[in-house]
């Protein structure tokens, strides 16, 4: 992609569906990257759903709208407005009908328009029963044939929007996810006071879950996951950061199956907050039944946090090592998911050798290496 190193200061407009300074999703991510941005690109912001302050230090233009605001074709006339303000070169995070108009707009008129999407689309849809003769589902196959060029997270990925929407591979770029890896680094000392605060005994091993509490993502696995680890590992204590659809059903099988001394449910915690979770723990697990490229992930890796992982359909393989493809399942497979974790557990010299594999790898993720790709 490399438009930084194409223009000296290039004019960028930046269209992020949301924002929220309490957000607990990977949002929170782009927030930072946008202001480093800023200091190579002159960027209009703007942002489709907006809540509480803006902390961005470098950007010059930002235009909001309110959550609560519903106000029909503003997206489309900001972006008609920062056309005539000079700006030929749109980024469109996950906003699909902005970016269908903007790749309009440079197509007709000159300019480049790019569309960040990472989601396999049919596998979500079919998990909501939506079927894929749907109409939305047929907007976004001739959608993805308009739009300009798609920027995706993976090689896997990118991929996966040949063969599925038929978007010529030329017109497919890929930028990694990447993490402020500052945030995640753990200080001497650290873990035991994060672990201290939250009243986890020192002889604990602590699994740690970050997600959405959804079916896709896992939730339905966290229980007969830990059922099977509680009879070889009594010292267990599965911790949950997340909220969603599943957890009335976690807590019930909890109850059900007397498993509440192994589980602490934190429900929602905003993503500035979530680092000192990872802190305390011994290992990260991400059951997900699909996954296109997980952050959360990443953050384990640069908490120097060993990972049990489902393949996500494939996608998971596509940004790890050889050595953590060990501990990379096929999606549904709760037995041996549940075995690659107790074995992880059980073995404190191989959790050290993962980790320092993960915090080694991570840092191709780094903000500063994905800066100098986009």
């Amino acid at each position: 992609m490399s438009m930084i190193e194409k223009h000296s200061r290039p004019k960028l407009c930046y269209i992020l569906l949301k924002y929220s300074d309490q957000t607990d999703r990977h949002y929170f991510h782009l927030y930072s990257f946008i202001d480093k941005l800023a200091e190579h690109c002159d960027i209009r912001l703007i942002i489709a759903q907006s809540q509480g302050v803006h902390r961005f230090s470098q950007v010059n233009t930002i235009k909001a709208l309110e959550s609560d605001q519903k106000k029909r074709w503003w997206l489309f006339r900001e972006i008609i407005a920062a056309y005539r303000a000079g700006y030929r070169l749109f980024y469109c995070h996950y906003t699909f009908g902005p970016a269908v108009f903007a790749s309009l707009l440079t197509r007709l008129f000159g300019g480049t328009t790019y569309f960040w999407h990472c989601i396999m689309l049919d596998v979500l849809l079919t998990e909501h029963n939506v079927s894929l003769k749907s109409a939305g589902y047929f907007i976004f196959r001739v959608g993805s044939r308009i739009i300009q060029t798609f920027v995706t997270g993976s090689e896997f990925m990118k991929q996966y929007y040949h063969r599925q929407f038929g978007v010529p591979l030329s017109r497919i770029e890929v930028i990694p996810n990447y993490l402020e890896l500052d945030r995640f680094k753990v200080a001497p000392g650290e873990r035991e006071h994060s672990r201290g605060k939250r009243g986890i005994a020192e002889d604990k091993l602590v699994v740690l879950f970050v997600h959405a509490l959804e079916k896709g993502k896992g939730g339905s696995q966290l229980v007969p996951i830990a059922r099977m680890v509680t009879e070889k590992v009594p010292n267990v204590l599965f911790v949950v950061v997340g909220d969603g659809s599943e957890r009335p059903h976690i807590e019930h099988d909890i109850q059900r199956f007397g498993l509440a001394p192994f589980f602490r449910l934190a429900g929602s915690i905003p993503n500035v907050e979530v680092a000192d979770f990872y802190k305390a723990a011994d290992i990260f697990i991400m059951p997900s039944l699909y996954e296109e490229f997980s952050r959360t992930l990443l953050e384990a890796m640069a908490s120097a946090v060993p990972f049990v992982a489902t393949d996500g359909r494939g996608g998971t393989y596509a940004y790890t090592t050889a050595m953590q493809h060990d501990f990379i399942v096929p999606s549904g497979h709760s037995d041996l998911f549940a075995e690659k974790v107790i074995n992880l557990l059980l073995n404190e010299d191989l959790r050290k050798r993962l980790a320092d594999e993960g915090l080694k790898h991570v840092q191709l993720f780094s903000q500063e290496n994905v800066l100098h790709m986009f």
